[in-house]
């Protein structure tokens, strides 16, 4: 084959950049862009082959779902070793210092590939028994959470209601009419699919609003409150619409040129509901307080460049980025994760961006790789959708607070909790990155309590006396209540488990399994890795490691 020769752009050559993650010496001939693509493509598949098996898919298997899927989407891919890491560079847009307390730590050179996480990359081993991240809907499992819960309250009341009734029935001998229990349940079981694909509905207020004048006021929300964009709509005399990026619980994502400053920017359009505007009010003063105190934007946290009100709806427009970590992963490491290197950049930055949060007061209160965006060159990382975000001051007893595979244990049963819950659900993502699988995997807050103990122990009694809602799951002698369904009624029993001292599979094992070979450079560095989420993922919250703490640990200051 004939070498041939690649051009780089200006910034790649002041940094050494390829648009390759392949490295290029000046003895080695440069391989044809289609044909490297070519030969990774195929070896992939030969990965996948290698490792495909009939069993059921790892969602199902996890989550303990009945519907099939087809066998082929199972695939996992065999060990890989450490590459030695390249020469140091700073990488655009990051901090040039930490916080003062820090010990500075300038990131690795990184090319897109790398931080993206190549076949040629160190990354995890991976565990047939943890589902993959990059299939995951946190919106949809959020959504079905709520369901549950509002099903749950529903019965309650029903419940009684009927023993009201019945109460008056006694004293009155009057007939009461009662419920048919064959009437049609919206929050029926077997409805209650978190992985199922989602049907269209065309609501008859959305279609009517396609058809009839767009300039009737009460034609441009569907029945949700969701605001419909137009392709090419120009918003505020100023947003020409691109592109719709998707829809959240609470708000529409769309993407649109800004005609007056020429640059591309994403628009944030709330939906035209009372408490969700009022919410959206309070992301842009949390918003704008967190620019104030981070005036050079080094501490990694999204910018919001201005709001206004259009059509009833709160819009807040922002700067653009490119891509959420989750589609990262579906992109460029489903099943196989990001390189360690990534890792350890992405890590920094989200510490960064914790150290600012924690300085004005904030808990961010939904963490994950969905709300965590990258620039295009993907080196760089904002934390962003701040909407469940408060003042440290405000937190409550929420049992549902933060997406549930994110959820620190404090939350769910009923510790009065701070900033160790954001560092829980970094430590939870930043495995997820890694290795390219969900970490925790409980179908609902007990099942939740029983994935956390088996991989990071009991809790200690002192704790769970804290908790106002511990009685739910565990009984008097502490012992916990764990909600299972027995396999030949269908129906939820509810047993007590001994949990093991030292769990089986716990962190250590899920990373570094004992069959893996490693030299001791490589071994040295995951271990790193491992400690810090260790200390991340402290089951006692008062014991979890601090943000400036995490940006002094050897995995982050790690010698270039």
């Amino acid at each position: 084959m004939n070498a041939k020769t690649i051009e780089q752009t200006p910034l790649q050559q002041q940094l050494g950049l390829n648009g390759d993650s392949t490295s290029i010496d000046s003895t080695s001939p440069v391989l044809d862009a289609a044909a490297v693509i070519e030969a990774r493509r195929k070896r992939r598949e030969a990965i996948k082959n290698q490792y495909r098996t009939q069993a059921p898919p790892l969602l199902v298997q996890a989550l303990g779902a009945t519907s099939e899927v087809p066998s082929n989407s199972l695939s996992t891919t065999p060990n890989r070793s450490v590459s030695p890491s390249p020469a140091p560079l700073s990488v655009p847009g990051t901090p040039t210092a930490m916080e003062s307390s820090a010990t500075h730590s300038p990131l690795s050179n990184l090319t897109k590939d790398e931080a993206a996480g190549s076949d040629d990359m160190f990354g995890s081993p991976r565990d047939e028994d943890e589902p993959s991240a990059a299939d995951y809907d946190p919106t949809a499992d959020m959504q079905d959470e709520r369901a549950r819960h509002d099903k749950r309250m529903f019965k309650e009341d029903e419940r009684s209601e009927e023993k009201a009734g019945q109460q008056v029935l006694e004293q009155t001998n009057a007939p009461i009419e009662t419920k048919k229990h064959d009437e049609f349940d919206m929050f029926a079981e077997e409805d209650d699919d978190m992985f199922a694909e989602q049907p269209t509905q065309k609501s008859k207020v959305a279609t009517a609003a396609r058809t009839l004048d767009q300039g009737m006021m009460d034609n441009w929300d569907d029945a949700d409150g969701y605001y419909l964009t137009t392709l090419r709509e120009k918003i505020d005399d100023r947003y020409e619409v691109t592109a719709n990026l998707g829809r959240g619980m609470f708000a529409s994502v769309i993407r649109a040129i800004d005609t007056k400053a020429d640059k591309p920017v994403a628009i944030k359009i709330i939906r035209n509901n009372e408490s969700m505007k009022k919410a959206g009010h309070k992301e842009v003063d949390i918003l704008k307080d967190l620019a104030a105190n981070d005036p050079d934007d080094r501490k990694h946290v999204v910018r919001l460049l201005r709001s206004f009100e259009h059509k009833g709806h709160l819009c807040m427009v922002f700067e653009n980025m490119d891509m959420n970590l989750r589609e990262v992963l579906k992109k460029f490491g489903r099943e196989i994760g990001l390189n360690l290197k990534a890792i350890r950049a992405y890590s920094q930055q989200l510490f960064l961006g914790l150290s600012l949060l924690r300085k004005c007061q904030y808990l961010h209160a939904d963490l994950k790789p969905d709300n965590i965006l990258a620039d295009e060159s993907r080196m760089k990382i904002k934390i962003a959708d701040l909407g469940s975000a408060s003042p440290i001051t405000e937190n409550a007893t929420a049992p549902y607070l933060v997406s549930r595979f994110y959820r620190a244990p404090e939350v769910i049963l009923g510790i009065d909790y701070d900033y160790g819950i954001d560092m829980w659900s970094v430590g939870c993502t930043l495995f997820e990155l890694y290795t390219g699988k969900i970490l925790f995997t409980g179908r609902n807050n007990n099942n939740m309590l029983k994935t956390i103990m088996e991989c990071r122990g009991k809790f200690p009694h002192k704790l769970l006396r804290k908790g106002s809602l511990t009685y739910e799951y565990f009984d008097d002698l502490l012992n916990f209540k764990s909600q299972e369904q027995d396999k030949a009624t269908g129906r939820i029993v509810t047993r007590n488990i001994d949990i093991k001292a030292k769990p089986v599979r716990d962190l250590r094992s899920r990373l570094i399994p004992k069959d893996r070979r490693l030299n001791e450079q490589d071994k040295k560095e995951l271990e790193s890795f491992v400690d810090l989420l260790d200390k991340c993922l402290d089951l006692r919250p008062d014991k979890r490691i601090t943000p400036t703490e995490a940006l002094k640990h050897p995995f982050i200051t790690k010698a270039k």
